[in-house]
């Protein structure tokens, strides 16, 4: 009897085993894994130790970037908006390869023909380019690819073909290369002219983020379809031309090494992680020196860049400024330069390094064999309670420690949450029966609205079951953003957990205020908390609230610091925040199946843009006019700092700065009636008399007055149109 019991046992566990890992590997290999999967290849990446530094750059790569400083300058010394004349390019291009650069590489693309200005021609510009793309014989050009659009003229597609094209066969060792049948393509003779030439398209996962990067793609149209190479790819091939590429089962060989790819020709990258005193592992330089240098070179005098910054150097020239959309989130950064990604996949070819996903039969027994031994130890039963639990969390340990360690020492990314999520689901699956009852899911759900919703908000819809539906009511509220100031800066010098505290510090004492004084929290967005004042329940003093709130939260932030510099901040830590007043739709918004207590209409977004405009102005606290009419000037202290037409509406919205209560002797006298006679004064184009009114204040370090400063001498040289109204027109959101 006890050997049929052990053998029924034994029996029961196989059973639970194959089921459990044939529901998990049904998962893996449908790709519902795939997003999990990427998220804890991003935390090994983070965990990697940084690049040496001295080591010098990743395959001697530097960075020239346009960036906004670059821009800025540019528009100030030399008189060039953007875009910038090609005649630009031209002249850096002989500067870098005076300098001995080994190799010059736009991630720029030149598909449209230069402008006209009134000193050079678009036509002599792009001349110019395509000269000095000639003459320096080292330069890679790129270009972007797109599945649907315009056709683009046979010459230039030809061109790309000639200058791009795979040589050799091996294409049936990648038979579901990316498809494109248009793209953004330079001149034919500019292609011609470059030693090299590829696309530079990017296409993030589902979650969007950049992990991979495609080394090949097919180039379609009506006659034929071309096998084309990506930037980094073709750069590769000018850089390392005695090394033959060879396309293998899962592998692309380039001279002695090899880089693991899949079907697709996308090979995972390799991130190299920044040292600790910067932002990456590359050298930057800003455009703007290098046409300076040029400029005082053909003058004769030292260009004041080193002699060999470029010797022997791999330059890569792309655009960083504001506005340039190439912004990508990485498994090491939620914002990085395109820039960035194309120098890594190049550093990655020329070094010969690639990630390398572990064969499918792998996984498999990696997911079969800890569900195996999950299931024996609970077999064991009560009276080995202690194996039956140490079991399943020592294997999950060493599932998640061989991970890390498969990527840090050999370039191998072996999934672990397939095999994880067989532990787990083996070891669990004989309680959850309980957890399908109509009583634990009861529990369940009360505690999720308790846990996402203010406890008002689920006090009301418990009195009200009729709330809980879709739809919503217009109420008038006070909507308040805020959010920690320069906080991505401040979160690239903690670790991880390092930030996770900081965040349970801040976000717990500002909720605890928001709550207190009679608001709820709609939502948290990283650091940002969005709270309403006036609903569920109506606030008649809704607005005077929300400042309080605002107040108080303010003086909270100071006397957290020496948590916040326990928890590793380096700088002092404050917000920034936005109030707005007026009409919200509020309610349950979403679907029959999902829904969500939130505010909604014109009210939040002004809100939300009031709170991004407090940084350009170097302040804490903005409010509109309907927030500081609503809230009364009896408690509180405002100035008006401008008025500002929003980006998309066409009437002026005032930005009112709350600077505190207003208690006998406040100190915000002086600041309110100053910046009131200079804000007149600006108004009238009395600049000088403005200033007059502001320099006090400049010297006091206030934000705005800086401003406002900066203007008037902007305007005292150069007068505004005659319509000016003194309205700021903000040109983006």
């Amino acid at each position: 009897m006890k050997r049929k019991m052990l053998r029924n046992k034994a029996l029961q566990g196989l059973l639970i085993t194959l089921a459990c890992t044939a529901a998990v590997t049904a998962l893996w290999l449908f790709g519902s894994l795939d997003t999990l999967e990427f998220k804890t290849l991003d935390a090994r990446f983070r965990r990697l130790p940084p690049w040496d530094a001295a080591q010098g750059t990743p395959a001697n790569i530097s960075m020239v970037l346009i960036d906004q400083t670059s821009l800025e300058m540019v528009s100030r010394t030399i008189h060039h908006g953007w875009p910038w004349p090609r005649e630009f390019y031209a002249k850096m291009i002989g500067f870098l390869h005076q300098a001995g650069a080994r190799a010059v590489v736009f991630d720029m693309y030149f598909s449209e023909p230069d402008n006209d200005r009134p000193e050079i021609s678009g036509a002599d510009s792009d001349a110019a380019l395509a000269a000095a793309t000639q003459f320096a014989s080292n330069i890679v050009h790129s270009y972007v690819l797109y599945r649907k659009g315009e056709d683009v003229p046979i010459e230039k597609r030809d061109a790309i073909k000639r200058m791009s094209a795979l040589d050799g066969d091996g294409l049936d060792h990648v038979p579901a290369l990316r498809r494109y049948s248009t793209g953004a393509l330079p001149t034919n003779v500019l292609t011609e002219a470059a030693a090299a030439i590829g696309f530079a398209t990017q296409e993030p996962e589902s979650d969007n983020i950049l992990r991979r990067q495609a080394l090949l793609a097919r180039f379609e149209d009506r006659f034929e379809d071309t096998v084309v190479k990506s930037q980094a790819l073709a750069a590769t091939g000018f850089l390392r031309p005695g090394d033959a590429l060879r396309l293998e089962p899962g592998r692309l060989r380039i001279g002695a090494d090899s880089i693991a790819i899949d079907a697709s020709a996308t090979a995972f990258l390799h991130w190299y992680r920044p040292p600790a005193d910067r932002t990456s592992p590359f050298d930057h330089h800003i455009a703007y020196n290098i046409l300076r240098a040029v400029i005082r070179q053909d003058a004769g005098m030292d260009p004041q860049i080193p002699p060999g910054t470029f010797k022997d150097r791999i330059v890569f020239i792309g655009s960083t400024a504001t506005g340039s959309f190439d912004d990508w989130a990485t498994p090491l950064t939620n914002s990085i330069p395109g820039i960035e990604i194309q120098a890594t996949a190049l550093a990655n070819l020329l070094r010969g390094e690639s990630v390398a996903r572990v064969p499918r039969s792998v996984t498999f027994l990696l997911i079969l064999l800890p569900a195996l031994v999950t299931a024996a130890a609970a077999n064991l039963g009560r009276r080995h309670t202690t194996i039956v639990i140490a079991v399943p969390i020592l294997l999950l340990a060493a599932i998640a420690t061989g991970g890390f360690a498969a990527l840090a020492r050999a370039d191998w990314f072996v999934e672990i949450i397939p095999p994880a999520l067989g532990v787990l689901a083996t070891f669990m699956v004989a309680n959850l029966t309980n957890y399908l009852t109509e009583r634990r899911h009861s529990r369940m759900v009360r505690g999720i609205f308790e846990h996402y919703l203010d406890s008002s908000v689920v006090e009301s819809l418990i009195a009200d079951p009729e709330k809980v539906r879709l739809g919503g009511e217009r109420r008038e509220c006070t909507v308040l953003f805020t959010d920690v100031a320069d906080f991505t800066t401040t979160s690239e010098s903690l670790s991880p957990e390092q930030v996770v505290q900081f965040m349970n510090i801040y976000l717990d004492a500002m909720t605890d205020i928001i709550i207190e004084e009679g608001g709820f929290v709609d939502k948290y967005i990283g650091d940002e908390i969005v709270a309403v004042f006036g609903a569920p329940n109506p606030l008649p003093d809704h607005a005077a609230r929300a400042c309080r709130a605002t107040l108080r939260m303010a003086e909270k932030v100071k006397t957290l610091q020496p948590a916040f510099k326990e928890a590793g901040c380096r700088t002092t830590i404050f917000a920034r925040t936005g109030m707005c007043t007026g009409e919200v739709v509020i309610g349950n918004m979403g679907s029959e199946s999902r829904m969500n207590y939130t505010a909604m209409g014109n009210t939040m977004n002004l809100g939300a843009r009031i709170q991004g405009i407090t940084k350009m102005y170097g302040a804490m606290v903005f409010v509109s006019q309907s927030t500081a009419d609503a809230a009364g000037k009896g408690e509180f202290v405002f100035r008006e700092v401008d008025a500002v037409r929003v980006k998309g509406k066409t009437q002026a919205e005032h930005m009112i700065e709350l600077l505190g209560a207003n208690t006998p002797g406040h100190p915000f006298a002086d600041a309110v009636m100053r910046y009131a006679e200079a804000l007149a004064a600006y108004r009238q184009r009395q600049w000088d008399r403005a200033l007059a009114q502001l320099a006090p204040l400049v010297e006091q370090g206030d934000g705005p007055a800086i401003k406002l400063a900066a203007r008037c001498r902007d305007y005292r040289q150069t007068p505004p149109p005659a319509d000016w109204d003194g309205v700021t027109n903000m040109l983006t959101k």
